[in-house]
């Protein structure tokens, strides 16, 4: 299991379930399967890094991390496509 936590955020995945905590609104906490994972990556934010995906139904995810979480954000998107590519 790959966890990225910081503060109320967490970001875990387990070779088939990502779960995401800490997100604003009704939402607060998301589980997509790997195949319901689109599109997952890391991009720069504004002093942070970002961890972004296209999700089922037209959602997207962006959540925030501080740039100390780039290594670990990158080798969760790695885990998630690389078990995409087992699954599809």
């Amino acid at each position: 299991m790959i966890q990225v936590r910081e503060g109320k955020k967490a970001v875990s995945f387990d070779g088939f379930v990502l779960e995401i905590f800490g997100m604003s609104g009704a939402a607060a906490s998301q589980r997509y399967t790997v195949d319901q994972v689109e599109k997952i990556g890391v991009a720069d934010g504004k002093g942070e890094v970002m961890l972004l995906a296209k999700l089922p139904r037209g959602k997207g995810l962006g959540l925030a991390f501080s740039e100390a979480k780039r290594c670990e954000l990158a080798q969760l998107v790695a885990a998630v496509e690389q078990a995409k590519g087992q699954t599809g």
